[in-house]
């Protein structure tokens, strides 16, 4: 069975997995950094909606700045390197799937949904997780913000 591409459609079952992973490895390396930044974990979206074939996962990373972060975000920008890359490798594995935000809630025109706070335990932000329930007529949102040019791309 070929595996498929992170951008088609995940099925929820698979989305739910890879939330979950996102958050056992936050619980197993809060105290590394650079996930001893993270203060909130939020996800958006399809699946926070309750989609049954979410496109894929869209995950909001809240984190501190701290003095090694600011060192590390301007040597990425010298270079031309992504500097969210080792917060994602840490939180990820390596896993497809999941499309990464950071400090975006303050930004955004839309809801989120809290999976997991500082000092939270896995359980708790697991619950949070698995009280998302299945919505057939979930889907998509709308893409109100798009320029003509783009209509029909998506």
């Amino acid at each position: 069975m070929a595996r498929r591409c992170d951008t088609r459609l995940v099925k929820r079952e698979r989305a739910v997995e890879l939330v979950e992973h996102v958050l056992l490895s936050l619980d197993e390396g809060r105290a590394e950094w650079p996930l001893s930044l993270v203060t909130e974990l939020y996800i958006f979206g399809s699946l926070a909606r309750g989609a049954i074939e979410p496109h894929d996962v869209d995950i909001d990373v809240e984190f501190d700045i701290d003095r090694r972060w600011a060192e590390h975000f301007a040597g990425c920008l010298a270079y031309g390197r992504n500097p969210h890359s080792p917060m994602k490798r840490a939180l990820t594995s390596g896993r497809r799937g999941c499309q990464f935000q950071f400090n975006f809630r303050d930004h955004a025109d839309f809801d989120m949904t809290l999976l997991w706070r500082k000092d939270d335990t896995l359980p708790t932000a697991l619950e949070r997780l698995h009280l998302i329930r299945p919505d057939p007529a979930a889907g998509r949102a709308p893409r109100h913000a798009m320029l003509p040019q783009f209509d029909g791309i998506d």
